[in-house]
């Protein structure tokens, strides 16, 4: 091949970058720069090593012989997902990417690039939903209103959020009736649509981006509507709390309270008058004598002061709450609301060096793609291969809140 001659795979990449780039809401709106937010470059491999983002207390006294360190134990991000889109192609749709007409090549690619990206994002979102560390029901089952939005931008402001970059994802129709609730707010005059949009919107609401998408996923609400914890929880880390014979059933990823167990405040490390959300990490059925949960707890007696997340732990004989209890047996649906730095998302260059088969790979800011095109004999069609190599880490579960309810 010429050198000056660039190869049809090449310009595939490129295309199917651009298409990605484009439709995936997560990728756009996530840590996913080595250079700036992982520990070393970029590499090729099984994982990545993640900087755990640092987190500060204030202290008093004179005791200062313990400060808290800057860098802290990295995490590694396991690159574990690896979907792929096939397509066929003519040898007329083939040599569509020989010329330069950019928009038919994106009509040849963008459907299936674009189901490759939102593999990502549900992907992603799956995770955020059930480690976001605010989670809360809608206020009734008539919609998403301008208040469920407002509690929404609080939770992440009561958990130094910074300001800016918070985003909203939520599927059309759930979009729909946020539009709705604050259209009555509006106004066309010059000076009052300015207050309503940096007032309303950007300070009331404080999402900088609102998302439509469908990848933020369902929730299946169970039909237990509470239960009594059989012991109290008494080890630093534990992920299960001990419950008596369940009457319903409760759903993986559904959020539950209890009472005396609260928010820590990250200054002051306190409780706060919010109470904790934990999260059932598998499905709980009936007659079951124990709740697995998400994230692992840590009182006000873990010695590590940033790791902290919970007033106090589940007593005995304490009322376990679902959130969306009002929505028992239904099918809910899920807004998520997040600062691009809470998550992240890694890509792993994959090779090219394919016996028998032409391959190109593009990688820029984080996000890698690769093309594999090899000739079908029996088929007298080219087949193409779009493929990736993921995976995705919550660095900051205070810094999301997904919000679940019954879509009417």
């Amino acid at each position: 091949m010429p050198a000056n001659q660039i190869k049809v795979t090449d310009k595939m990449a490129a295309v199917a970058l651009d298409i990605f780039t484009q439709t995936s809401y997560v990728a756009a709106n996530s840590v996913r720069s080595y250079e700036d937010e992982f520990s070393g470059s970029a590499k090729i491999g099984d994982s990545v090593r993640i900087k755990n983002p640092s987190k500060y207390n204030v202290q008093f006294g004179n005791n200062r012989a313990q400060p808290q360190a800057v860098g802290q134990t990295p995490k590694i991000l396991t690159l574990d997902q690896n979907p792929y889109v096939e397509i066929a192609l003519t040898s007329q749709e083939l040599a569509v990417f020989t010329g330069t007409d950019v928009k038919a090549q994106r009509e040849i690619m963008e459907q299936g690039i674009a189901n490759l990206a939102r593999n990502v994002d549900t992907y992603m979102f799956g995770i955020m939903n059930q480690t976001a560390m605010n989670q809360v029901a809608r206020s009734s089952t008539t919609g998403v209103s301008y208040k469920d939005l407002s509690v929404m931008n609080s939770r992440l402001g009561g958990q130094l959020c910074p300001k800016g970059d918070r985003h909203i994802a939520a599927c059309a129709l759930d979009l729909s009736q946020i539009q709705q609730s604050i259209s009555t707010l509006y106004n066309p005059d010059k000076e009052v649509e300015d207050a309503y949009m940096d007032g309303v919107v950007g300070t009331g609401l404080g999402f900088s981006k609102w998302l439509e998408t469908e990848s933020t996923g369902t929730q299946s609400i169970g039909t237990m509507t509470s239960a009594t914890t059989s012991a109290a929880v008494t080890v630093e880390g534990s992920i299960s709390i001990p419950v008596t014979s369940t009457t319903g059933t409760l759903k993986a990823g559904q959020a539950f309270t209890c009472p005396g167990c609260y928010q820590i405040d990250p200054q002051t490390l306190t409780g706060k008058p919010i109470l904790y959300t934990f999260v059932a990490a598998a499905d709980v059925p009936a007659t079951s004598t124990a709740i697995s949960i998400v994230t692992p707890i840590y009182d006000l007696n873990y010695p590590l002061l940033n790791m902290r997340n919970i007033s106090a732990f589940p007593g005995s004989g304490a009322t376990i709450t679902p959130i969306e209890s009002q929505d028992a047996g239904k099918l809910a649906t899920n807004l998520m609301g997040w600062h691009k730095k809470a998550v992240a998302l890694a890509c792993m260059d994959l090779p090219t060096d394919l016996p028998g088969a032409e391959a190109s790979k593009l990688s820029i800011d984080g996000l890698s793609i690769r093309i594999v095109r090899q000739y079908s004999l029996q088929n007298n069609v080219v087949n193409i291969l779009a493929d990736m190599q993921y995976g995705g880490m919550v660095l900051r579960p205070e810094w999301m809140v997904n919000m679940t309810g019954f879509a009417q």
